[in-house]
């Protein structure tokens, strides 16, 4: 059997992924028995422009009115939370003396890569055009579907002239994301944070190399970022979104 359903959220947001899909429409506080899947079926869900199709093959006996109280026990108003899983994902259904067991395989997981940098004090550069501040050790490779992915930098450092700055960036694959002062700059000559988060274009179904990049903006200046566990570790952080659009 096949049912449609429609989204609860704007048209204007696209979603990816069968997770938020799933918690909002089909089990969420306004519809957590939208349709009737017997036990043992395979649910496959499929995104188009507008809805999810959601098709089942055939399982068990229909399920009785207690069983689907059950259910509702277990994604109802009270708790309408699903595992996360992704497009694609098949989610089995099955039933025991409570209610349902869901489980979902075939999506994958989000990929997630992360680099806390000791480097035994800190780092330092006098440049005036863009570059990595470690290439080898403060990098993060992860392989991605075609979505978006958020970067997470936690820096702290300072600037050696408080007339001139020093700016940070990422750069994926060797493009950086920023503009001429890149993502963040300070011309603090006391230490500050210069920590952010930045959510990238949609990328392209590979593997990504991220990095963060840094300059100066003066000859004469020194940029500094602290990386020792003497003051505050260089962290960098990369996790994959449900998002496409």
């Amino acid at each position: 059997m096949t049912h449609v359903v429609r989204s609860l959220v704007p048209d204007s947001i696209v979603l990816s992924d069968a997770q938020e899909t799933i918690a909002r429409q089909v089990f969420g506080p306004r519809r957590w028995r939208p349709f009737d899947p017997r036990p043992g079926a395979n649910v496959t869900i499929t995104p188009d422009a507008m809805s999810y199709v959601i098709a089942s093959t055939p399982g068990a006996a229909t399920p009785d009115d207690a069983s689907l109280i059950g259910a509702g026990q277990v994604y109802s108003i009270h708790s309408p939370h699903l595992p996360e899983v992704r497009a694609g994902s098949n989610i089995t259904i099955t039933r025991d003396a409570l209610g349902y067991i869901i489980s979902a395989a075939g999506g994958g997981a989000l990929a997630f890569g992360r680099v806390d940098r000791d480097n035994a004090g800190n780092y330092t550069t006098i440049s005036t055009t863009f570059v990595d501040v470690d290439t080898t050790n403060v990098a993060v490779t992860i392989t991605t579907g075609a979505r978006r992915c958020r970067v997470t930098v936690v820096a702290n450092g300072y600037s050696s002239n408080a007339a001139f700055t020093v700016a940070l960036d990422i750069a994926i694959d060797g493009t950086r994301e920023g503009n001429d002062l890149g993502l963040i700059f300070t011309n603090n000559s006391d230490p500050i944070s210069l920590s952010f988060s930045h959510i990238t274009g949609v990328l392209t179904a590979a593997s990504h190399t991220f990095r963060i990049q840094w300059k100066v903006s003066n000859a004469g200046t020194t940029g500094n970022l602290y990386a020792s566990t003497a003051t505050t570790k260089l962290r960098l952080m990369v996790e994959e979104l449900n998002l496409i659009a």
